[in-house]
Parts: structure tokens; C-alpha cells; sequence
């Protein structure tokens, strides 16, 4: 006879089961992922969780006010870093990966094999590279002290490990000091002093950007920062930032490019200029990874760049400027974006850091950008939420590049004299042959703006005309037959010359690069095709310069003021911006509302009826006034008076109309979009 399992025998039944579902769970869940975050990637899944930073206050995020330890006069704290030692070159390389939180979780991705690309820069000889002085690091690739908040170790300390080779020093009350501390640099030089070289930067990232998982293995990095006369202390704060943040894994190496600095004693103090010299080779041979290249004669900021470019071994190149700070996770989302597609130029989020007080003003990122007509910057129109997005040319100076690809584009223009018109030129380079611009908001860099509040020369001599000349040379290359547009607007001025344009015109023949009608027709949507071979009489009036349209702004009463509002992308004749001219009447119809036509009114523009118009003296009716060199784009005149636009914010547009006397102002040129 069977008997039946006691309950004690059942119980330890169930138990049992529990216990081999368990161990099945283990096997098939949680050891995978213990393999792929721990041991095949390297790490020792013994070891304890990195330290995550700790995040900042909501307040401090908004007001950029540094932590207690950075207070102004006062040294940062130094002491109590966790060490790692230097005999252990495993344990080394385990601690940084381990350090840093964004690479303790990534994405497992097969890895693919770029096909090589002609480098079709004009490289300089051997030769004269080596004329060039190049002080290298003297330390090992990472120092004692690695940490989340200092990947490459605890920096700016000296061989025997005491602290620290630049010391904050109090700003001065003296009120005269402060146009000493601007001059020749345009911001607070004086409280850059007095501020820690290893500050803290906060992680300013969207919470979105903080949960992205990076694939685990990325291209390497080369960080080019060329400089001419830069204050020293800010340029030591940029290449700390940058090494603080950038995993060790990652970063190859940080080539400072020195564009033949010079002593110039309007400008600066002969210490700051000493300061360049000896000190600042001591500093950089005490930094991992970094180069300092000294260039016997002056190149500009294209011509230096390309000559870190050429010197520089990483996957990839990183371009910044010189008085700029790094922030927690900066560098992964550019790699991977640029390993995502190495054709696509990555931009990042690059925020103002103040000129007076330096502190943070991430609220005022520089976005997606396009151009003007006149190549300058204006904002380019993106989605609400997005973490990439298109942007016709490039904000300020700050790209992540394939270093093959960006070679095989031609690099920069190096004779583009001092700097300007690169952004315009990489921008229209680019996209017409074959690649793309996205901005990636999960990379954020702070930039010292200069500021004339105080001080209102320039921090290295660099006239209007020079920026022009290089800007036609990007025209005359890129813009097709709208380059006769930009040079009405931007005439090249007396006594320059564009130069030779042989090579870059060559260069765009063989990359077969697409014309640039399809780039305002596919890329800087922001702008309208236009037909510049004949004037037009309709239907949207455009201001050149500002690139707004005449908007009636709601307005349909007589006397009302109208003003310039951004072109509507598809204007049609009953919108606020349609508007019909009659060269032989000299009115200005306004077809939202029947009977009303433009109007002078002193320095004003408003609605007037149409018949008082038509019955004033016929001197006060309009004239259009055609440029000499393109019939299509011309003045639009009211006796003495032409209609002049300006970027100035008004209630309701970030554009202002108003009437001023003619003269040959690009202000005052005009076109009408079909």
C-alpha cells in the first residue's frame, strides 16, 4: 500500500523547484548580463559600482553658480583622492573603464570595417612640419587619482604629488582692474584666475540623454584646440574639462596648436604673455596625452587646425575652442553618432559661459543653424523634443569628424585668412558632397562668449574686410549662380582678392558634389528657391540681410504700423506677407485687406487706404530701386527714404522695419519671392 506524501515531504518538493528555477533564471538572465557589462569587456564584476557624480541642485543648474569648493580666491579641494597605482597596468586599465558611469552600461554591436578614403588635403611637406616645435607629455596616459569626476586622474599636481601648479588667486577690488582683466580677451580674466583649473562641471545633459546606452566599443578620439594669444588659465581650464570628462578609453590624444603667438602689449601684459611660454610647456608635459604644438608663422584658425588635423592618429577629430569647458558626458554621443554614420558631421550643444562672472548659462544652447543671405547665422527651425537634428551649417567651431572622411571633403579652406567663413563653407561643403550636419543635444560644451560691455577691442587684430574675403571665397565655390546675390549684398571690399580657387573648385569636380539649389531645396529649407534672372512684382516682399518678410503683423486699420516677420515657407496671397507693387503706380497692395496699400510715415511703415495713397504726391509713392549688378534684388524708396530691416527683437518679431535715408546699406536690399 502507497502512502501519501507527508506535508513536510511537499513542502520541501516546492522548495526544491523554487531553487532549480532560480538557478535556471541566474544561467539564462542575470550571468549574461554580469559577461557582457563585466568580464568580456574587461572588467572584474567583483569590483563595486562606479561613484556616480553627485547631481547638482534644480537652482544651481539655472543660475550656474559654482559649488562651495570653487568659491572665488579659494583653492578647490585637493586631498583625500583615491589613488591607483601605477605599477598596476591591468588594475589601471580596470578602474578606468569602471570609472566612468556611462560606460558601465553599453550596447554589444558588430563591428564594421570602413573602406578608405582619399585624403584629398594639400598637405604641407615633411619638412616644414618639422620646422614647427612640439613639446609632448612627459606622464603616463592616465595619473593616480582616477576617479568619476577625473577620468585621466587628479591633474595639475606636481611630480612628487603635491598640489598644485596654478593656485586661484583673489580678484582684485580696485574697479580700474576690471578693464585691465577684459583687455585683449573680452571676458573677466581675473575671475577666470580666481576660479579652480579643475572646477567642477555640472552635468547639464536633457534626463533623457542620461539613460542612453552607448555601443560598447567607440572610434578613439583626436582633440584639436588651436589658440592665438588665449589667456592661459581658461586654456589650462579647457584641456582639464576635456580630460576630466572624456573616458580614457576613448580620448588618443589632445593636440594644442599654438598659432604663432606674439607679444603685443596693447592688448596684453607682458606676464600673460610669458605665462604662454615656459609655464604653459611645463603645464602641458605634466597632462596625459596632450601635444603642444608651436607654429613658427601664423596659419589663422583654418590653418592651424588643419595642422593639428594632419598630426592627429585618433578615428576621430574633435574641434574646439580654446576657451571652452567640457562637461560629464560629452564626448560618447559624438562618437557614436559618428560611428552610427561616418559621413555626418556631429555638432554639439555648446552654452554660454558668462564673460563677467564665468559661471554656467546652459538654458541658451546654440541649436541647429543656417545662413543668411549675407553668410551670416540665424537659427534654423527644429523639432520641440529631439536628441539629433538636421543643421544646415555649422554653430561656431565645435565638430566631431571622421578623420577620413573630413580629409577626403578637403579639410578647411587654409586660405581663409585669420578666421570666418569657415562654419559657411563646411556647412555648404558638406552636404552638397555626400555627407550631413546633425546637432546632438546629449553633448554639451560651455564657451566663453566675448563681451564688449566692457572693453570693445578685439582680443587679436582681424578687420570686417578679412571675414568678407573668405566668405566669397566659400561663395564663389559653393553658392552657384546665387553667389551674384551674395555679392550684391556683401560686395567684396576695395582692395582685396578672393585668391586662387583652382584647388577648391577642382576638389568639388571630383567629389561630383550636388548642386546648390538642391541644398535650399532639401537642406536650408528655411530658405526659397528664387529666380534671380528678372524682377518680380509678388508675392512676398524679403529683406536680404535679415532674411524676413513684410508682415501686416494682424494689422487692417489705416495708420497701424506694420513691421518684418521670418518668410512664410509657402506664402500665398492671402497671407499677412501677400503683397503685389505696381512699378507704374507706386503702390504697394496689401491683398489680406482689399483697399489698403504701404505707406511712409516719417521713420514708420504703415496701412493706408489706397485711393489717399494714390491721390498723394506722387513723390511719396514707392520706387524700386534696381541694384546695378542683379535687377531682381534692389531698394524699395519713398522719396530720399529706402525701407531699411534689422535683427532687433520687437513685441512681436525678432525682426524691425523702419525707413532711413538710402545708401548703399545691405540692410536696404530687397527681393521678391514667387
Amino acid at each position: 500500500m502507497v502512502q501519501s506524501p507527508t506535508r513536510l515531504q511537499i513542502l520541501a518538493c516546492v522548495w526544491g523547484l523554487v531553487l532549480v528555477l532560480s538557478l535556471i533564471w541566474l544561467h539564462l538572465v542575470a550571468l549574461p548580463d554580469i559577461s557582457a557589462e563585466g568580464v568580456d569587456k574587461g572588467k572584474d564584476p567583483a569590483l563595486p559600482p562606479a561613484r556616480e557624480a553627485v547631481e547638482p541642485q534644480a537652482e544651481e543648474i539655472l543660475t550656474g553658480h559654482p559649488e562651495p569648493e570653487d568659491e572665488l580666491g579659494e583653492d578647490s579641494a585637493e586631498t583625500a583622492a583615491p589613488t591607483v597605482p601605477a605599477s598596476t597596468e591591468s588594475l589601471r586599465k580596470d578602474v578606468e573603464v569602471n570609472s566612468h558611469p556611462l560606460r558601465l552600461r553599453c550596447r554589444p554591436e558588430p563591428t564594421v570595417k570602413n573602406k578608405a578614403l582619399q585624403d584629398n588635403t594639400l598637405r604641407p611637406s615633411l619638412q616644414e612640419l618639422e620646422a614647427d616645435v612640439v613639446v609632448e607629455s612627459e606622464v603616463p596616459r592616465t595619473l593616480p587619482g582616477v576617479e568619476t569626476r577625473h577620468l585621466h586622474g587628479r591633474l595639475g599636481h606636481f611630480h612628487n604629488g603635491s598640489c598644485c601648479r596654478i593656485h586661484p588667486v583673489p580678484v582684485s577690488k580696485d574697479p580700474k582692474e576690471k578693464l585691465n582683466s577684459y583687455k585683449g580677451y573680452g571676458f573677466h580674466s581675473a575671475v577666470s584666475e580666481a576660479r579652480s583649473v579643475d572646477r567642477v562641471q555640472h552635468d547639464f545633459r536633457p534626463s533623457r540623454c542620461k539613460s542612453i546606452a552607448y555601443p560598447c566599443t567607440l572610434p578613439t578620439a583626436s582633440v584639436i584646440i588651436s589658440f592665438h594669444n588665449e589667456h592661459m588659465v581658461t586654456l589650462v581650464r579647457s584641456l582639464h574639462s576635456v580630460l576630466n570628462h572624456a573616458p580614457a578609453e576613448l580620448l588618443q590624444e589632445i593636440i594644442v596648436v599654438d598659432d604663432a603667438s606674439a607679444l603685443d602689449k596693447v592688448r596684453y601684459t607682458v606676464r600673460d604673455f610669458e605665462r604662454l611660454q615656459g609655464e604653459l610647456e611645463d603645464y602641458c608635459k605634466a597632462l596625459p596625452k596632450v601635444k603642444l604644438v608651436r607654429l613658427k608663422r601664423r596659419r589663422g584658425t583654418m590653418g592651424a587646425r588643419m595642422q593639428g588635423a594632419w598630426r592627429a592618429t585618433g578615428d576621430v577629430l574633435v574641434f574646439l575652442d580654446s576657451h571652452i569647458e567640457a562637461t560629464p558626458g560629452w564626448l560618447e554621443p559624438l562618437l557614436a553618432h559618428v560611428k552610427e554614420d561616418r559621413t555626418s558631421l556631429a555638432m554639439p550643444s555648446t552654452f554660454p559661459i558668462t564673460a563677467d562672472k564665468l559661471d554656467f548659462a546652459p538654458s541658451n544652447s546654440l541649436a541647429p543653424m543656417s545662413f543668411t543671405w549675407t553668410l551670416g547665422q540665424h537659427g534654423f527651425t527644429r523639432p520641440k523634443t529631439y536628441l539629433t537634428a538636421d543643421s544646415p551649417i555649422v554653430a561656431g567651431g565645435h565638430i566631431a569628424v571622421d578623420r577620413a572622411f573630413f580629409l577626403h571633403l578637403g579639410g578647411y579652406d587654409t586660405n581663409m585668412s585669420t578666421y570666418g567663413g569657415e562654419d559657411i563653407e563646411t556647412g555648404f561643403k558638406t552636404w552638397m558632397c555626400g555627407g550631413s550636419i546633425k546637432h546632438v543635444a546629449c553633448s554639451m560644451i560651455g564657451h566663453i562668449f566675448r563681451s564688449g560691455a566692457v572693453w570693445s577691442g578685439q582680443a587679436f587684430p582681424v578687420s570686417n574686410e578679412e571675414v568678407i574675403r573668405n566668405k566669397h571665397r566659400a561663395a564663389e565655390v559653393w553658392m552657384d549662380e546665387y553667389v551674384e546675390l551674395f555679392k550684391v549684398v556683401s560686395p567684396l571690399p576695395m582692395g582685396e582678392e578672393v585668391g586662387d580657387l583652382t584647388a577648391r573648385r577642382d576638389l568639388r569636380r571630383k567629389l561630383n558634389c550636388r548642386s546648390f539649389s538642391w541644398y535650399i531645396e532639401n537642406v536650408a529649407t528655411d530658405h526659397r528657391m528664387l529666380d534671380l534672372t528678372k524682377p518680380r512684382w509678388e508675392i512676398a516682399l524679403m529683406n536680404v540681410m535679415t532674411g524676413g518678410c513684410i508682415d501686416t503683423m494682424g494689422e487692417t486699420k489705416a495708420d497701424k504700423k506694420i513691421g518684418v516677420y521670418p518668410c512664410h515657407l509657402q506664402p500665398v496671397r492671402k497671407s499677412t506677407q501677400a503683397l503685389v507693387m505696381s512699378p507704374e503706380t507706386g503702390l504697394i497692395k496689401v491683398l489680406r485687406v482689399p483697399g489698403f496699400c504701404l505707406a511712409r510715415q516719417g521713420k514708420k511703415v504703415v496701412l493706408q487706404n489706397c485711393k489717399a495713397q494714390a491721390t498723394a504726391d506722387s513723390s511719396t509713392h514707392w520706387r524700386w530701386i534696381p541694384s546695378p549688378e542683379l535687377s531682381s534684388v534692389g531698394r524699395v524708396a519713398s522719396e530720399s527714404s529706402c525701407m531699411v530691416a534689422s535683427h532687433q527683437m520687437t513685441p512681436k518679431s525678432p525682426f524691425a522695419l523702419a525707413m532711413e535715408a538710402c545708401s548703399s546699406s545691405n540692410k536696404q536690399f530687397w527681393t521678391w519671392l514667387a
